[in-house]
């Protein structure tokens, strides 16, 4: 009994006892005595009604540490499952921004090509920003000898923030009379827009298009 006791990472048992017993016991009965020591009685001689008891002390610290490897590996299971999900997560919405962006080029260029042929000799609407013209209806920048070519859309962009320099623009503003609504797809495409006219007007100093949180835009011109 002591070497299977010890074989399964128990002590050795204790408090061993021989004695008759008007109960037989088929099986082994067991009862708690505390929280370290558990009691067992079976019938060694059944015929005899012997009974054999004795005190098996329980292992605290192999079960604790039986118990941590577990929930050290539960831990870490979660763990990859939860990176799993976020990962998945995180490729379904870029994949939403692709499509966003997909869809918002196309629509750019079905709006470029209904756009009518400007004429290159149109020289008196040129607006004045800085040390920069603005041609509106060429959609074209010039700063002297350099010329930068814009989108229709951006044009518009631009030319909402020129009409009222230095002073901000609301977002909803600038969505419906850009794109008609102010949709989360369109939302985002302003976002790409304002970054190409950054880009665009990025050759004089003295312009800059500020973004106000939770406002809008401005364009600002500095003397």
């Amino acid at each position: 009994m002591d070497s299977l006791l010890t074989s399964k990472g128990y002590e050795k048992a204790g408090n061993y006892r021989f004695h008759s017993s008007k109960r037989l016991f088929i099986y082994p009965s067991y009862h708690k005595v505390n929280h370290h020591v558990i009691h067992v009685e079976y019938s060694y001689n059944p015929l005899e009604y012997e009974t054999v008891s004795f005190d098996i002390q329980i292992p605290i610290r192999p079960i604790i540490l039986s118990m941590a490897w577990q929930l050290a590996g539960s831990i870490l299971l979660l763990f990859v499952l939860t990176f799993c999900l976020l990962y998945q997560i995180r490729t379904i919405l870029f994949q939403k921004r692709i499509d966003s962006l997909r869809h918002e080029f196309m629509k750019n260029m079905i709006y470029e090509m209904k756009q009518p042929p400007a004429d290159d000799n149109i020289t008196d609407e040129a607006i004045h920003l800085g040390n920069m013209e603005f041609f509106y209806s060429l959609n074209e920048l010039r700063n002297g000898t350099e010329r930068v070519i814009i989108t229709s859309r951006q044009a518009e962009i631009l030319k909402l923030l020129a009409d009222t320099p230095n002073e901000v623009v609301p977002r909803e503003t600038i969505l419906k009379q850009v794109w008609g609504d102010d949709s989360y797809a369109n939302s985002l495409a302003l976002n790409v827009q304002i970054t190409y006219l950054r880009r665009a007007l990025k050759s004089d100093e003295r312009l800059c298009i500020e973004a106000i949180m939770k406002k809008g835009y401005l364009l600002k011109i500095t003397d």
